[in-house]
């Protein structure tokens, strides 16, 4: 089975969708909703884990938050964690084990940050913030894997 993930948000509230491709047909499944409604955060997917993070939790787009919603497929199940700061503009990608959240505005107005954030699905915790550091402060960045 393919999983493909899939956040919505609106001023309503936000919401996870889970498009599955079973051979030879597709299915659609409604999995629930975000703990935070929030716009503009990223989805970030690790083994069988989607990590949604980060965003606006206003519309004036001033207040970012930091909480992460993790989706579990296998367990079915969701837990709630949050970043080392309330982040947008920022970018995240998975590698192995890994769902890495680096850069990005922080909730100083304008502000950027060289803050990495790394979270393991082995453990289901975050590394220490020592882990990894950008280069320099940075927002509106990409990354891919």
């Amino acid at each position: 089975m393919k999983v493909v993930h899939h956040a919505h948000a609106s001023r309503r509230g936000a919401s996870f969708h889970m498009l599955c491709m079973l051979a030879p047909s597709f299915a659609y499944q409604h999995h629930g909703r975000l703990s935070v409604p929030r716009t503009n955060g990223i989805a970030v997917g690790v083994r069988d884990v989607a990590l949604f993070a980060g965003g606006y939790t206003d519309s004036a787009g001033k207040n970012k938050s930091a909480v992460v919603d993790i989706y579990n497929a296998t367990a079915d199940s969701w837990s709630v964690t949050n970043m080392t700061t309330g982040r947008t503009l920022f970018a995240g990608t998975g590698i192995d084990d890994l769902a890495w959240f680096g850069c990005g505005e922080t909730d100083s107005v304008q502000s950027e940050t060289d803050s990495v954030d790394v979270w393991s699905a082995s453990s289901g915790q975050w590394l220490p913030p020592s882990f990894a550091r950008l280069s320099q402060a940075r927002k509106k960045c990409s990354a891919a894997s």
